[in-house]
């Protein structure tokens, strides 16, 4: 079966690289430290403010909550993007897409995305395809940026030498734009890196 075929993926026999299964233990370790040290921050300021009538002391706690919660999510946000960086022949990037698949419609989409862009950069076209494929476009998440999604169709298919298939989508690009009243400028400015005729 092809690996990078996501609707029809047997996930329960796929067999995962050493590597990526230590990538894969990372992560959902982060995800639960993190978890574990905001119940911890969100708690703690209720049980000291039983304690004093300083509320200014209950606002630095929360401000340090906040924090925290900043610090561990970068920490969390680059451990994902190292994987969706790796080479996808090491299934890195699949199983970060596995892991993306078990969360929310919106968050999966959000990452899926990210992994479709981090192949567009390294110029594997074919598996972007396939990426965008996997891509659920009734999500509201993807519904303010088909722009994004109509320009890696077009650009993907024109690198692969479809450009028949790259025309299509080039005119969904164009007639999207015009009916937002966009200006080629504007078009620009919303990430399409393309003339729009």
């Amino acid at each position: 079966m092809d690996i990078y075929d996501l609707k029809n993926y047997d996930f329960k026999n796929y067999k995962y690289s050493k590597e990526a299964l230590e990538n894969l233990k990372k992560v959902k370790k982060l995800s639960n430290i993190t978890r574990l040290i905001s119940i911890i921050l969100v708690i703690f300021p209720f049980i000291k403010y039983l304690k004093t009538d300083n509320f200014s002391y209950v606002i630095l706690i929360f401000l340090i909550l906040i924090l925290a919660r900043f610090i561990e999510y970068k920490k969390y946000t680059n451990i994902k993007l190292s994987l969706s960086k790796e080479s996808l022949e090491d299934f890195h990037d699949f199983v970060y897409y596995f892991y993306c698949k078990k969360r929310s419609k919106a968050t999966h989409n959000m990452h899926l995305l990210d992994l479709i862009y981090c192949n567009f950069e390294r110029k594997k076209y074919d598996i972007v395809l396939k990426l965008l494929d996997s891509l659920d476009m009734t999500s509201p998440f993807l519904q303010n940026r088909r722009f994004l999604y109509y320009y890696y169709y077009a650009k993907s298919y024109e690198e692969l030498g479809l450009i028949e298939k790259s025309k299509e989508y080039l005119l969904l690009l164009n007639d999207l734009v015009k009916r937002n009243g966009l200006s080629k400028e504007a078009a620009k400015i919303r990430g399409i890196k393309i003339i729009i005729e």
